[in-house]
C-alpha cells in the first residue's frame, strides 16, 4: 500500500478498523464503551491507566476491557508506520454469542478482569486470527459481513481459551454504574 508520509487513515467494516499512521504519533483519552483487542503489525500502541502503562509491540496483541478511561497512543517507530487492526466486541454480538454458548461448558466461580488493558499471551488462536486478517489491509480488497463475523466469533473463542475470566468478562450486560438487579435480588433474597 503506498501511502504519502502525511497520511493516516483509519477503514471500518463492520466493527473491525484497519488504523495506519504514517507521519505523526496519535494519543488520546477515550472512554472506551465497547470491549476490544487490537493487534499491533508495525509500530507501538500504549495504553494508560493511572500510572501503569501497557506497551503492545508488533506482533503483539492486548484486549481492552469496556467502560473504562484510557490514555491511547498509536507511535511510529524509525520509518515504520503505526499500523494496527482494531476488533470491537459489541453488546448486542455478545449477547447473541452467549445464546450460543453451552452453558454446561461456563466456569464456575470465575472472576472478571479488573484491569483495563490485558496483554494478551502470543497464541496460535490470536496470531491466525489477526494474520489472516492481512489481506483486508489493503483497503482495495473488502472482507464480506459474514466473514467479519465469522472473525469476531473467532476472536472469542481465542479469548475464552486463553483464561476462564474471559466469561464473565465478556459476557457481563450490566450497565456501567447501575445495579444488576437480578443479582442483587439473587444475594439478599430470604
Amino acid at each position: 500500500m503506498n501511502l504519502s508520509r502525511s497520511e493516516h487513515l483509519v477503514f471500518n467494516y463492520s466493527d473491525v478498523f484497519f488504523s495506519f499512521h504514517l507521519s505523526e504519533d496519535k494519543r488520546c483519552s477515550s472512554m472506551a464503551h465497547d470491549h476490544y483487542m487490537v493487534y499491533i503489525y508495525s509500530g507501538e500502541y500504549h495504553i494508560v491507566e493511572g500510572k501503569k502503562r501497557t506497551v503492545i509491540r508488533p506482533g503483539e496483541c492486548v484486549f481492552v476491557r469496556r467502560d473504562n478511561r484510557v490514555n491511547m497512543e498509536k507511535l511510529s517507530k524509525g520509518d515504520e508506520p503505526f499500523r494496527g487492526i482494531f476488533m470491537m466486541l459489541k453488546r448486542p454480538f455478545l449477547r447473541e454469542m452467549f445464546q450460543k454458548i453451552e452453558k454446561k461448558n461456563l466456569p464456575d466461580s470465575t472472576c472478571k478482569f479488573k484491569q483495563s488493558a490485558i496483554k494478551l499471551p502470543d497464541t496460535p488462536d490470536i496470531t491466525g486470527l489477526f494474520l489472516s486478517l492481512t489481506p483486508y489491509l489493503d483497503r482495495s480488497v473488502k472482507p464480506s459481513e459474514e466473514m467479519i463475523k465469522l472473525k469476531q466469533i473467532e476472536g472469542i473463542y481465542s479469548l475464552l481459551n486463553i483464561d476462564n475470566s474471559f466469561y464473565p468478562t465478556l459476557f457481563d450486560f450490566t450497565e456501567p454504574w447501575k445495579i444488576d438487579l437480578l443479582e442483587f435480588m439473587e444475594q439478599n433474597y430470604m
